[in-house]
């Protein structure tokens, strides 16, 4: 049920599976493609369930060098990005590096091959970090090398609530440029870096100096980004995600109509302005189209947008579309659909709805 002057934030998807192509275009207001045999669906009667809990990432993996050859004669080996882990937590103030002994004992008592690092630069809220503790983070990676564990990192400047929680952005994009270098040379020793260092626990949430500064949290994940680049950055909830890059597209107008923008895909030739990809995304091309002159393809992934708008109460929210099919035999894919998450401006969620495409 629609709330009364609430708005949405509403993510758009055309989904389709991996084996399967689609073109699509659409009008300004609603989604839309066309299919040979007529393919369509749409989204009626959007209504809100009980708040479902917040959806987690998934972390991808990838491979580590082991200081053990496997052996046909060897022990079990423990997978060092897979598995339950151990908080283990550093604070500037009372600095304490990693203890090989006690990584070992992780290992072998308890069967763990990861950490979760929590790095508490409380001693820096108006400055660099010293280069000791500088020193002592890159030590640590040495020792989770050595004993064979990986480690989610966040760093964060304090554990309690109240008071000053994090620096101005100034200086919290210095301390990571201080840590880029470190961060970088030893990506084979994480597993992900937590997009931490505001609010307590850098959790995001009681910001003294980010509390309605979406800009500065996104430049402060770019950053970690860029530090990273071959790990996986994790957004504490998929709000913040969609809050920071949901919006694609180059011209923020593009995304206060109420309505699905550049809906035939006729903005820009290669690009389709206001849309954005998901996994593979989709490419423009003028082969096939409805209502226009293009269309997006896509072979696996998506082609999305997020639309803002004010709904009335008693009012509904209607989302449709075509789709053409090619290249694909047999039923089509669960996930072959019109895809939409919803967010309340009262904080709670109305994720997956999905609308499959079906021969009419």
């Amino acid at each position: 049920r629609l709330h009364y002057n609430y708005r949405y934030n509403i993510a758009i998807a055309i989904v389709a599976a991996s084996s399967t192509n689609f073109l699509l275009s659409a009008t300004s207001t609603a989604v839309r493609a066309e299919d040979n045999n007529g393919i369509h669906n749409d989204m009626r009667n959007l209504r809100a369930p009980p708040r479902p809990r917040p959806r987690r990432h998934l972390l991808q993996s990838v491979s580590y060098p082991s200081e053990e050859p496997y052996s046909s004669h060897s022990p079990t080996h423990l997978n060092p990005e897979r598995g339950f882990y151990t908080q283990l937590t550093y604070r500037a103030s009372s600095p304490s590096r990693l203890d090989v002994t006690s990584l070992v004992n992780l290992r072998s008592t308890k069967g763990e091959s990861m950490i979760l690092r929590m790095v508490y630069l409380d001693e820096f809220l108006d400055g660099p970090i010293s280069q000791s503790v500088l020193e002592d983070v890159e030590a640590d990676f040495g020792s989770m090398r050595t004993v064979g564990v990986k480690c989610v990192l966040r760093f964060a400047y304090t554990s309690v609530e109240g008071g000053i929680t994090d620096p101005i952005e100034s200086i919290v994009l210095n301390h990571i440029a201080q840590l880029k270098d470190i961060l970088t040379a030893n990506q084979d020793a994480i597993l992900a870096v937590q997009a931490g260092l505001v609010g307590p626990w850098g959790e995001w949430h009681g910001s003294t100096n980010f509390a309605d500064d979406v800009e500065g949290r996104r430049s402060i994940v770019n950053a970690l980004l860029d530090a990273v680049p071959e790990r996986t950055v994790a957004i504490r909830t998929p709000l913040h995600k969609q809050t920071l890059y949901a919006s694609v597209g180059d011209d923020p107008a593009l995304f206060s109509s109420g309505h699905v923008s550049n809906g035939g895909f006729d903005d820009d030739d290669d690009e389709a302005r206001g849309w954005g990809g998901y996994i593979d995304g989709y490419v423009v091309e003028s082969t096939d189209f409805e209502g226009g002159s293009q269309s997006a393809k896509v072979t696996n992934g998506a082609a999305r947008q997020r639309v803002t708008l004010t709904a009335g109460e008693g009012q509904i929210i209607e989302i449709s579309g075509f789709s053409k099919r090619v290249g694909a035999t047999g039923a089509a894919p669960w996930d072959y659909s019109i895809y939409a998450d919803v967010a309340y401006s009262d904080d709670t969620y109305l994720w997956g709805q999905l609308a499959k495409f079906s021969v009419c």
